[in-house]
Parts: structure tokens; C-alpha cells; sequence
């Protein structure tokens, strides 16, 4: 544009500049002209006619270029004012922005030393852009906190969480990866953790997010695998039901809705609202089952308990061990309590302490001891060795090989003695025998007390 102005202005100047044309030879009247005089004349004319046909040419060549640079410019002009509008638009949308408004909330400054953007006095919200928290994924609306790095040591997992195996998972037509981040509106914070879903706080190293508010805080290689299910801490922990739990401890697994695990090692949680509390190698199988330290234990009846021990197992509805080693509790609302392999196998039947006893009838009870059976409807068999209660309400209390055969019968200690009638009574001695209704035998050896209400003591008998 500057050229071209400077051109139109030489132009000008030449114009005006042109030289005065000048008549070289006057003629007086009345006086001869000579003929060289004349074309003298008329050659300077022709000359200075020339010499103006020539600016003539050269100004409308100037012109002409001055009208292609007019054109040119008037092309500029245009596109210069559409440049200006569209600048116009835009500060007008940047005006109306409410992003200036955080002027005076939004600052740069200095907290506790270190530089901080200061967010004050309003809200920070972070969406993917849907419509809705719960909506469709995209893999927006996150906030991370650090850079949110990939690892080669992230765990594989399908996208569909009722998978866990690669197989199974791309045969039905998922993905098997590490490292997903599609999920929408999580809080993530650490290293190698993935996210598939929504609204979960995933933080730690390596852990996963796979399920709607499914959250992991802290630890390492834990997995949060249903919807509302959650991880705190551990290592290799896997919470796999539905508003299941898993707190600490490493390579525990809830199986279940409502399940919970709080700390100890491989631990498995498979009934609904069922729980462990520590201890190592247990597992909840019953609803509302519970088990509490210890190892190997197995909790399978509804609401049934187990306290420390090794290896035990409640199979009955509100069933309950109390610590020992390979005790079990069968019945409906039956107890173990300590000792080893003993067992309860009837309703409300009990067994206390000892070695291999067994209360096998409705409410029988055996208490210490080895290898005792209450096996009568009440029957209780205490302390001793191969002692049996069969009678209803039947009673044995120590001694070895005794049976309480008869309803109410009882035997108290001795050896090998026999209560065979109802309500009779074998105390002490060996290898005797209460046979008659309400008979007794007190001592002594191979006798037998065999009519109604007979009583036999030592070697002394009812009739002497």
C-alpha cells in the first residue's frame, strides 16, 4: 500500500513538473519566413507533442496500476473489517464470559511457602460434559491429583467386572487390559490406578475402580469390582460384591453383597452381609456369618460365629465355635467351646472343652474330657473318657467307658458301668450295672442292681 501511494504522488509531481514548451523562432509581420525557421518550429512542436504522448502513455499505465492496487486494497479493506468484526464478536463473547467473573475469587498465592492457586469464597465443579453424574463415560470430568502414570505392574482386568479371566472376558465380547482410565467424575490421585466407571475415589498404587462409586483408598494392587463396592488399604485385596467391604490386610476377597473383611490374610467373605475380622485362610459362607481371628476357620450356617481357633467349622443355623482346633458346631443354635475335634451336632447341643467329644441329641451336652457322647434328647456327659449319655436327660459324670443308658439315669465315674433303668444310678466302681427302675449300684465290681429301686453298694446289697 505504501509503494503504491508513492507512485500515485510521483505521478503528481511529474505533472506538474513537465517542461514549458517553448516557440524556438517568432515571425513579425510583414517579414519573410524562412522555411528552416518554420520547420524549426514545427519540430520543436512535434517534440514537445511527443514528449507529452509519452507522459500521456506513462500516466495511464500509472493508472491502471493504481487501479489494480485500489482493487487490491479495497480486497484488503474487506478482509480487514471482517477480521475486525470477527474480533468484534469475539470480545464481545469474552466480555459476556462468566470466567471473569472469578476475579477477585480466583488468585495466585502463597500458602504455608509454596505457590497456590487460591479458590475463595465460591465452589469447584468438575463435569464431563453429559448432563449428569451417573450418565455415560467418556473419560472426562476427572480430577487427578499428580500425573496419573501408567505402570507396567498395573493389573490385567475385564471391563466387565463378572469376568475374571481373559478367556471368558473377550469371549463375551469385553476387553482385557491394565491401566483403563474411560470412567467420568472420579477423584484420582497416585500411580497406575485405573478407573472404568463413575464417582469413586481411587487413590494408591496400581489399584482399580470398577464399578459405579466402587472406591479404593490407599495400598496397593486392590480392586473394587461391583457397584458401591470399596477397598481401604491393604495389598491385593478384591471387593467383588455389591456394597462389600474390604479394609486392610492383603489378598482378602468379598464375594457377596454387604460382605466385609477388616484386616488378616486371605480371607474370603461369600454370604451376604457375612464378615471376618483378622486372622488368615477363614471364610464366611453363611448370611450374617461371622468370623473373628484365627485360621482356616469356616463359618457356613446362617448367622453362625466363629472365635479364633484353627480349622474349625460352624455348619448350623446361629451356630458358634469359641476357639479350639477341628470343632464343629452342625446344629441349629449349637456351641463349641475350645478343645480339639469335637463336636455339635444337634439343636442347642453343646460341647465344652476336651478331645474328640460329641453332643449328638437335641440340648445334650459334653464338657471336657475325651471321646464322651452325650447322645440322649438332654443328656450330659462331663469329663472322663469314652462315656456315653444315651438316655433322655441321661448324666455321666466322668470315669471311663461308662453308658447312662436309662431316661434320667446317671453314672458318676468308675469303669465300664452300666445305668440301664430310668432314673437309676451307677456310682464309682467297675463294670457294674443299674438295671431296675430307680436302682442303684455304689461301688464295687460286677454288680447288678436289677429289681425296681434296688441298691447294691460294694459287696453289700439292698437286702442285707
Amino acid at each position: 500500500m505504501k509503494t503504491n501511494i508513492t507512485l500515485f504522488l510521483l505521478l503528481v509531481t511529474q505533472v506538474i513538473c513537465a517542461d514549458e514548451y517553448v516557440i524556438p523562432n517568432a515571425f513579425v509581420a510583414g517579414t519573410p519566413a524562412r522555411a528552416a525557421d518554420v520547420n524549426g518550429n514545427f519540430n520543436a512542436a512535434k517534440t514537445a507533442i511527443d514528449d507529452n504522448n509519452d507522459r500521456i502513455a506513462n500516466l495511464e499505465a500509472m493508472v491502471l496500476s493504481l487501479q489494480s492496487a485500489v482493487s487490491m486494497m479495497q480486497g484488503e479493506l474487506s478482509n480487514a473489517q471482517d477480521t475486525i468484526n470477527g474480533l468484534n464478536a469475539r470480545l464481545t463473547a469474552v466480555e459476556g464470559n462468566t470466567v471473569l467473573e472469578l476475579d477477585g475469587h480466583l488468585y495466585k498465592g502463597t500458602v504455608n511457602g509454596y505457590q497456590t492457586a487460591v479458590f475463595e469464597a465460591l465452589n469447584v465443579q468438575v463435569n464431563n460434559g453429559t448432563g449428569s453424574t451417573s450418565g455415560v463415560v467418556n473419560g472426562l470430568g476427572n480430577l487427578m491429583v499428580g500425573y496419573n502414570e501408567s505402570s507396567v505392574l498395573a493389573p490385567n482386568f475385564c471391563s466387565d467386572p463378572q469376568y475374571s479371566n481373559q478367556s471368558n472376558c473377550e469371549s463375551a465380547g469385553q476387553f482385557w487390559s491394565s491401566n483403563i482410565r474411560r470412567g467420568s467424575h472420579n477423584l484420582v490421585v497416585g500411580v497406575g490406578n485405573s478407573f472404568d466407571d463413575f464417582g469413586a475415589i481411587v487413590s494408591g498404587f496400581l489399584n482399580v475402580s470398577n464399578g459405579a462409586y466402587a472406591s479404593v483408598t490407599g495400598g496397593k494392587g486392590n480392586m473394587a469390582m461391583a457397584n458401591y463396592a470399596s477397598v481401604t488399604g491393604g495389598e491385593n485385596n478384591l471387593a467383588m460384591g455389591q456394597f462389600s467391604n474390604v479394609t486392610g490386610g492383603k489378598e482378602n476377597a468379598t464375594t457377596f453383597s454387604y460382605a466385609s473383611i477388616s484386616g488378616g490374610y486371605q480371607n474370603i467373605a461369600s454370604g451376604g452381609f457375612s464378615s471376618i475380622l483378622g486372622g488368615s485362610t477363614n471364610h464366611s459362607i453363611g448370611d450374617y456369618s461371622s468370623v473373628v481371628g484365627g485360621k482356616s476357620n469356616r463359618a457356613e450356617g446362617i448367622r453362625s460365629v466363629i472365635m479364633a481357633g484353627e480349622q474349625n467349622t460352624a455348619k448350623g443355623e446361629l451356630s458358634s465355635i469359641s476357639g479350639g482346633r477341628l470343632n464343629d458346631a452342625w446344629g441349629k443354635l449349637s456351641h463349641v467351646v475350645a478343645g480339639l475335634d469335637n463336636f455339635a451336632q444337634n439343636l442347642y447341643a453343646t460341647s465344652v472343652g476336651g478331645y474328640q467329644n460329641s453332643a449328638k441329641a437335641d440340648y445334650a451336652t459334653a464338657l471336657g474330657g475325651s471321646t464322651n457322647q452325650a447322645l440322649g434328647l438332654r443328656s450330659v456327659a462331663v469329663g472322663g473318657s469314652g462315656n456315653d449319655a444315651s438316655g433322655i436327660g441321661s448324666v455321666v459324670l466322668s470315669g471311663r467307658w461308662n453308658d447312662a443308658i436309662g431316661d434320667d439315669s446317671i453314672v458318676v465315674s468308675g469303669d465300664a458301668n452300666d445305668a440301664l433303668g430310668t432314673r437309676s444310678v451307677v456310682v464309682g466302681g467297675v463294670q457294674n450295672e443299674a438295671i431296675g427302675q430307680e436302682s442303684v449300684v455304689s461301688g464295687g465290681y460286677l454288680r447288678d442292681a436289677t429289681g425296681s429301686r434296688d441298691w447294691v453298694a460294694g459287696s453289700l446289697s439292698q437286702d442285707q
